[in-house]
């Protein structure tokens, strides 16, 4: 169903228009006459006195003043916060649009403000992409319906390494640890580009054929370091007693396999692509998680110990 229009063919504001400028203006501080109201928008008073009923039953937090002649928000209401006034604002037209359409928003609407008193508090570090909504949307379209793209890109390293990529093939826009980037093949080889270096994007007439196992890939992924290109293999990692309870809670990928031991420790095995991909954890956990194999990889972490330590 589309919006209803803000304003009428004669260029007066229909009534959930009204409404809505009625409570974004007593929620900035102002106290409003229905008369007044009237002659502003050429409408009839009793016009403006059937929104002014509407807006004083329920949740909207409106009441007359002392005069009896001007309405304010109640005193005893706290200040709504935009999440509230938006929530108001479409329960007024929801109204004005009345029947089954009204019912159905309104149940909606009421399990929203619920939320926005929920106890519940969640911590999501997810950094801001809005600036970027053009380049989201051109890639969301080129990915639906498997289309290769062209972007400017910039590196991390800097200017001097800024490229523009022709014939991009689309896979998935990902989040890793609350950054965004786009999982694309390129040339014959998958890459991930950071969502906020990307410039200019656009879409081409070429469509492409998507590597199915790709996806599988980034599915059983640990982090961005995953390589798309090679083939995955397996990771043993020693995990001490205090640690296990949290691979445990949250497995590392949907490829782990966790065995617990009579000691309480446990062995954890996980399919990797990238070495990169499994260091960071091993890292964050120490000194209660130890590499058994592969080899290759234990050696390198230590070596990578033995110059942290003799650097000081």
């Amino acid at each position: 169903m589309a919006i209803p229009k803000a304003y009428g063919k004669d260029g007066k504001p229909l009534a959930h228009e009204r409404q809505r400028l009625i409570l974004e203006r007593l929620e900035n501080g102002e106290s409003l006459s229905i008369s007044e109201l009237a002659k502003e928008w050429g409408v009839s008073s009793k016009t403006v006195q059937r929104d002014f009923e509407k807006l004083t039953v329920g949740p909207f937090g409106v009441e007359r003043a002392e005069d009896g002649r001007r309405f304010h928000k109640a005193r005893k209401q706290t200040s709504h916060s935009d999440a509230e006034l938006i929530i108001e604002t479409i329960e007024a037209m929801a109204r004005d649009i009345g029947g089954g359409f009204y019912s159905k928003t309104h149940r909606l609407l009421s399990q929203l403000r619920k939320n926005l008193a929920s106890p519940f508090y969640a911590r999501i570090d997810v950094e801001d992409i809005s600036g970027q909504f053009e380049t989201v949307k051109t890639l969301e379209t080129a990915i639906d319906q498997k289309r290769s793209v062209v972007f400017n890109y910039t590196p991390w390293w800097g200017e001097h390494g800024k490229k523009r990529y022709e014939n991009v093939h689309p896979v998935k826009i990902v989040i890793f640890n609350g950054f965004w980037y786009l999982l694309a093949e390129h040339a014959g080889v998958y890459k991930k580009f950071y969502l906020k270096e990307i410039r200019n994007c656009e879409m081409r007439d070429e469509q492409f054929r998507l590597d199915e196992k790709i996806l599988e890939r980034l599915e059983n992924s640990v982090n961005i370091w995953f390589d798309p290109d090679r083939t995955p293999y397996e990771v043993t990692l020693w995990i001490a007693p205090d640690s296990v309870v949290y691979f445990k809670r949250q497995p590392v990928s949907k490829t782990q396999k966790l065995y617990e031991k009579p000691d309480g420790s446990a062995e954890l095995i996980v399919k990797i692509t990238d070495d990169d991909e499994i260091l960071p954890l091993v890292k964050y956990y120490l000194p209660t998680i130890r590499i058994l194999e592969p080899e290759s990889l234990r050696e390198r972490f230590e070596d990578m110990l033995h110059l942290y330590l003799n650097s000081f």
